[in-house]
């Protein structure tokens, strides 16, 4: 077990090692400031990573904008299925108010028929009440009995006449009653067929809340999705500007190390371009910055594999070798802060540092780096930043 110092002991020993710390740390920091003084600034970018820089901030640039292109086809679909289904939300409250205004009328049907078979069944109770209070009277009078009716008889005939009154009453009384509960059983059974279409609109009624209930929840997952949509639409807008403002500091680096390179030496250029790199062919598969490539810097010339680009004007090549998405590219300096980059090439065709005059051959047309086929990715630079070749090729489309 490790022992440690207490009490006084513990606070001098302390001290001690709080001297000896901050001596260490003052020496360290003095020698640190001394080094800062001869500390060597990170090496500046080439001008070969500037334009790889740049060419990847270009393949940003078309990545983002697709992508915000893609969402916002998107946000008008989620846009479309929402104003669908608050439509079919609109219907389905309505065939609800329907299904309950058609439950209500039944149930005021219903209730309707049970007031009249009450008023039915207080008529048969009244009825047998009668019956029962006349049968009740003869047999507790026999001055009005039904025996005592027929022996009061003068003769038969009389006789056969007060029997035949006894029998029409007795009959009436019973067809009355007969009547009265059939009258009761029609309107029981008008009540149970209301009831049953009652109970029939109120099970609509509850499949249309459901059907509501089902449109509500996914115009929610829409209204979320559409949300979330935007955000990242907002996101890539955002990257989209940092990317362009990247790029324009990238090509202000490239104009500072053209225009130091011009103060150095002479260039063999004068700022002219006169000169089409792909002499056997002007079919253009790509112009710049269209509508729907909006960031591409340069015009895509389509021809063969292997056929012959050259210099569009007198110059330096400044730059010759592999550029990442440029695949094979050279870039010559025509001086005047005009410059020409050429890419995709099967292989660089002239070094680094060499002087060119306008149509000498300085490669061939190939599909190197992120390119879907052989051609020329052909661009004009004017102090370090791309411009349109249209303005050195007027015939471009």
């Amino acid at each position: 077990m490790q022992h440690y110092p207490k009490g006084k002991e513990q606070a001098d020993m302390g001290r001690i090692w709080g001297r000896r710390i901050g001596r260490r740390v003052l020496v360290f920091l003095l020698v640190s400031a001394m080094m800062m003084g001869f500390v060597q600034p990170l090496a500046a970018e080439s001008l070969e990573d500037l334009t790889k820089r740049s060419k990847d901030i270009q393949n940003r640039q078309d990545k983002a904008t697709e992508d915000l292109s893609n969402f916002r086809d998107v946000e008008k679909e989620i846009e479309d299925a929402i104003t669908e289904l608050e439509e079919q939300i609109a219907d389905a409250e309505a065939q609800v108010t329907l299904k309950e205004a058609a439950r209500a009328a039944v149930e005021v049907k219903v209730k309707e028929a049970q007031t009249r078979v009450d008023a039915k069944q207080a008529d048969v109770a009244q009825c047998q009440k009668v019956m029962r209070s006349r049968a009740n009277a003869q047999y507790k009078d026999g001055n009005v009995g039904a025996l005592e009716l027929l022996l009061q008889a003068k003769d038969f005939s009389d006789l056969l006449a007060r029997a035949e009154y006894l029998k029409r009453l007795e009959e009436k009384d019973r067809k009355e009653l007969n009547n009265l509960k059939t009258s009761k059983e029609q309107l029981e059974s008008e009540k149970a067929n209301l009831a049953a279409q009652m109970e029939a609109q109120e099970t609509l009624k509850n499949e249309a809340l459901q059907a509501k209930a089902v449109l509500d929840e996914k115009t929610e997952e829409h209204k979320g999705a559409l949300a979330e949509n935007k955000k990242r639409q907002d996101e890539l807008a955002r990257e989209i500007d940092a990317l362009e403002k990247e790029a324009e500091e990238v090509g202000e680096k490239i104009k500072e190390i053209q225009d130091q390179s011009q103060k150095e030496g002479s260039s063999a250029g004068n700022g002219s371009i006169n000169t089409w790199p792909v002499p056997s062919s002007k079919t253009i598969s790509s112009s710049y910055r269209t509508a729907k490539r909006p960031n591409h810097t340069g015009v895509d010339v389509s021809a063969p594999q292997g056929v012959a680009i050259v210099a569009a004007g007198d110059g330096d090549v400044i730059i010759s070798g592999w550029g990442g998405g440029y695949g094979n590219y050279v870039v010559i300096d025509h001086g005047s802060g005009m410059s020409t980059l050429y890419a995709h090439m099967v292989a660089p065709g002239i070094a680094k540092g060499t002087k060119v005059k306008a149509g000498q051959n300085i490669g061939k047309v190939g599909s190197t780096g992120n390119s879907t086929g052989p051609h020329l990715h052909f661009e004009v630079r004017k102090n370090g930043k791309d411009i349109n070749p249209k303005t050195v090729f007027s015939w471009l489309p």
